[in-house]
Parts: C-alpha cells; sequence; structure tokens
C-alpha cells in the first residue's frame, strides 16, 4: 500500500468510527445542487446540466472521497482536485478545507487535457474511418452500447440466454433489423430473426462519402473556437461536441439508428449527440437491470448522493415499482420512467444440476477489503461490509435447516481481483462448499437460471434478487443476521426481512 493509500486508509477507519460518510453523503447530494453560471446553451438542451453531469461522472466520486481522506487525514487543504470555483466554494462552506489557488491551477491542466484528447480523438476518428471503413446499411437499426461478451446472446439452442438483447428483442418485439454492439472480435450471426454486428459507435464517419469535408471543417471549427474561447465548457466537452458532429454529419446512414440503449450503472450523463438523435426520433432508452438500493442512513435520513436528480435520459426501463415510484419524485417531469418485466443483463452457458431438489438460492454480496474500497453508502452505517456478518449470513442460513431437507446454493454476486477479495471469505466459501447440502456456485451462473430453479430466495439486504424472485412469484426473503435494521426499513422495497430470530422458523414454515 503506498504512502497516499495509507494515509486515506487511516482516514477512512476514522470517519467510518464517528459515522462521518454521512455527512460526505450529503456533501455529493449538494454538489448537484450548485449552480454553473455562465454557460450558454446550444440546439435546444441544457449545456450547464450537461457539463454538471459530466464533472460530476468525472470528479464527484472516487476522486472526491480520496481528496477529501487526504486532507482529513494530513490535516490540510484539499490541493489537487480538478474543481470549478462553484464547488471549491461550496466545500469551504460544508466544512472541506480547498486551497483555491491549486484546485484552479490543477483544473486549467484538466481543461488543456480534455482539449488536447478532444484534438487526439478527432485524428483518430478520421484515420480509423479510412483505414477501418464500416460498411454502410441501408437498413435501420439498434444500438446496445457498454455491454461486453456476456451479455451477448448464446447461440446453443438447449440453454436459455438471459441478456439483454434477448431481452429488447422479446419486450419489444424486435424483428429483420441489425442490432449493433462495441464487443470486438465477435462474429456477424443471425439471431431471432435479426443480425447481430460489432460497430465501434453508434454512428459511423464515412470518409469517402461527400459528407466528409463538411465533418473536417466543422470539426475543426469547433476544435479551434473551443481553444480561442478561454470558455471552460468548450475545453470540458470538446471530444463530447465532436461526436455531437460525427453522429450529425458522419454518414448518412446515422439516420438510421432507432433505437439506443444504455445500461445505468447510476449513469448520469446524457451525452451531446443524444440531444439531436432524440429530435430525429431515435428512441433512447438506459435500462436499470438492478435495484440500487441500500438501507436508511444512521441519521435515518435518504440521501440523493448519487445525483440521481440530475439524469434526463428520455426514458428509463425500470422492473421495480417501487424504484420507479422513487425515481418518478426525483426526476425531471420529462423524463418517462417506464415499468417493464425484470430486466436479464448477463448471461452464461453453465448451468445447474437438475437432480437438485428444494433448492434455496442463497444470494450474498461477497465483502471487499476496506483498505482498497473507500465506500460511503449506508451499508457502511451498520458495518455490512466487514467479513463476520456475511459470515454470519450464511452459516446462520445453513444452519437452520437441521434435517438437510434443501440444498443451499450459494451464488456470490462477482468475481473479485485478489487485491479488493478478503481471503477469509474465499476460504469460508471452499469450506462450505465441502458440506453435503450446499454448493457454492460460480458467479457467471445467471441469476435468473437460479431463481427460476430455487423453491426459496434469501438474499443479503437489500440485493435486486429478491425483488426479482418476487416479481417472478417465488417466496423471497431479506436476511439481517445482525439485527440491525429496522424491518420496515424502505430500502426493502417491500421484501420482507427476517432476522436471526426468525429464519428458522421461516425456513420450517416454507420448506413445508
Amino acid at each position: 500500500m503506498n504512502l497516499f493509500k495509507h494515509l486515506r486508509y487511516k482516514a477512512y477507519c476514522e470517519l467510518r468510527k464517528k459515522k462521518g460518510q454521512v455527512h460526505i453523503r450529503k456533501i455529493k447530494e449538494g454538489l448537484g445542487d450548485v449552480e454553473l453560471l455562465g454557460i450558454k446553451s446550444y440546439s435546444g438542451y441544457d449545456r450547464s446540466l450537461s457539463v454538471k453531469q459530466y464533472l460530476l461522472n468525472f470528479v464527484g466520486g472516487k476522486k472526491l472521497i480520496n481528496a477529501i481522506l487526504l486532507s482529513y487525514a494530513l490535516g490540510t487543504k484539499i490541493y489537487f482536485l480538478p474543481i470549478p470555483r462553484p464547488y471549491q466554494e461550496y466545500l469551504q462552506k460544508n466544512g472541506i478545507k480547498v486551497s483555491k489557488f491549486f484546485c484552479n491551477l490543477t483544473f486549467l491542466f484538466y481543461l488543456v487535457i480534455f482539449w488536447c484528447y478532444g484534438l487526439l480523438y478527432f485524428f483518430k476518428s478520421i484515420l480509423t474511418s479510412i483505414i477501418f471503413a464500416e460498411q454502410k446499411s441501408g437498413k435501420k437499426y439498434i444500438y446496445f452500447d457498454r455491454i461486453s461478451h456476456d451479455n451477448l446472446p448464446l447461440k446453443a439452442s438447449n440453454v436459455t440466454s438471459y441478456d439483454i438483447i434477448s431481452w429488447v428483442i422479446d419486450h419489444f418485439g424486435i424483428s429483420d433489423k441489425f442490432i449493433y454492439h462495441p464487443v470486438k472480435k465477435s462474429m456477424q450471426t443471425k439471431y431471432r430473426g435479426n443480425t447481430l454486428k460489432f460497430q465501434k459507435k453508434p454512428f459511423i464517419i464515412d470518409f469517402f462519402s461527400s459528407n466528409c469535408v463538411k465533418v473536417i471543417i466543422k470539426a475543426s471549427k469547433k476544435i479551434l473556437s473551443a481553444l480561442v474561447s478561454f470558455k471552460w465548457d468548450q475545453y470540458l466537452l470538446l471530444k463530447e461536441d465532436l461526436d455531437d458532429i460525427f453522429y450529425n454529419y458522419g454518414s448518412k446512414s446515422n439516420t438510421n439508428l432507432i433505437k439506443y440503449f444504455i445500461p445505468n450503472h447510476v449513469t448520469i450523463y446524457r451525452p451531446l449527440w443524444t440531444y439531436k438523435a432524440e429530435k430525429n426520433g431515435v428512441d433512447i432508452i438506459t435500462y436499470f437491470y438492478s435495484i440500487s438500493s441500500t438501507p436508511l442512513s444512521a441519521d435515518k435520513k435518504q440521501y440523493d448522493y448519487e445525483n440521481i436528480s440530475l439524469m434526463n435520459w428520455p426514458k428509463n426501463l425500470i422492473f421495480d415499482p417501487i424504484q420507479k415510484e422513487e425515481y418518478d419524485k426525483l426526476m425531471a417531469n420529462k423524463v418517462k420512467n417506464q415499468l417493464v418485466p425484470p430486466i436479464y443483463f448477463n448471461t452464461s452457458s453453465k448451468s445447474i444440476n437438475e437432480n437438485h431438489q428444494n433448492i434455496i438460492a442463497v444470494f450474498d454480496i461477497d465483502p471487499q477489503r476496506r483498505s482498497s474500497h473507500f465506500g460511503i453508502s449506508s451499508y457502511n452505517d451498520y458495518d455490512f461490509d466487514l467479513y463476520k456478518v456475511h459470515k454470519n449470513f450464511l452459516m446462520d442460513i445453513i444452519n437452520a435447516d437441521k434435517n438437510n431437507e434443501c440444498t443451499f446454493m450459494i451464488k456470490p454476486k462477482r468475481k473479485l481481483p485478489k487485491k479488493r477479495s478478503v481471503i477469509k471469505y474465499t476460504e469460508l466459501l471452499d469450506e462450505l462448499n465441502k458440506y453435503d447440502n450446499v454448493i457454492v456456485l460460480p458467479p457467471e451462473i445467471p441469476t435468473f437460471h437460479l431463481i427460476e430453479k430455487a423453491k426459496l430466495i434469501i438474499s443479503f439486504p437489500f440485493t435486486s434478487t429478491s425483488v426479482i424472485a418476487k416479481l417472478m412469484s417465488k417466496r423471497s426473503i431479506f436476511y439481517d443476521s445482525t439485527n440491525q435494521l429496522n424491518l420496515n426499513d424502505p430500502g426493502a422495497h417491500g421484501i420482507e426481512i427476517i432476522n436471526n430470530n426468525t429464519i428458522q422458523k421461516w425456513l420450517k414454515t416454507n420448506l413445508k
């Protein structure tokens, strides 16, 4: 662990003792309300909002937390955080020491970097359009952004594919369309009457078209005007402004885009090109494949510290009614939150043995090393990231079935890298896997596959799995081994919370 990280970790531990993460959540929420004046809007979109979204995505998360922790550890001001003056003043008002001189200097340095990156992006985009000219099609097409290999449909006919593309095809009745995605080294294939094909971005630049000169001229003007404007939003969003030009003028085939899908990992920034695309009739859709729910804060309040209220994607697909209700209150009136069935996202060819009876699916959240993950969510108010909490969660459930009437299938949420994983937890899973009535599944097993096979679903508070299970008409609960949670905590989204005084009775009753 390097010196700065060690100092941040020590400050983080002290912060946790005093429940100081609540204060940081308040600060992060308040950053979303800070006005950035003097930013001129263009083409029917609120550029000030876009700048705010972009900045908070870039610097309002881990960079901000690390800067605050280092400031606490050293007892000094924040020196090298690239934030504009309104954010500096806001932090100072909230008790965070900030060096205006060095933060301004750092911010200017980053603006130059962003402008240079935009210039490099321009040359790279033009060269790519020459060397790797993409085949144009006159057909209407759909684009799935920010997905990887495990989000593509499975080719095998004997397994169900729980991927986002299959879900969209089924939900929207898509047929006879080109479906593009950014997954490299994937073969063009036919799937349910559609053509699946790699395309790096939702739009292309056709260098050999008559429009190419216009693209180069407009992009060059934008680069130069940004440089001489001395307006910081022009530097910061240069790459985004170029994408707007590339979409509008890069190729006539860009007008064939009809739907654009992007997963929402709390993605508050909306790309500038999507505003013009929306005007052109493109369905711009972001989807929440999880509920992103946490317990009430230590001070019994809820904070919008992920700045959901700044989102202005025109259409959000949400599968949980309670989450939809919350987001309807947070987001602008122009945003349409649409309730849909539970959303598939990633899939795998791995499956569960058909011979097991009375399967109880147990969904845990892998604890991470505090020294590597400085979380500030309300999970930390209850110390839910401690190894012993997860150990008790698993052992209480397994020990509650004295007569081995069922098979417990434990599905870890993800495969963590070694530097972030808790060794004792990995060893615990290895030991539990030796039990006759316990199977630890690989994280790749599709969540929906396990829920469909299971009789009962037990989840660590508050993973999406129990909510999904309930919507699939399965008996599901959240189990709190610590007895700390209020049994009516709104984070449960209507799912029953069981504590360690009642887990045995619940299992016995529901296994009958």
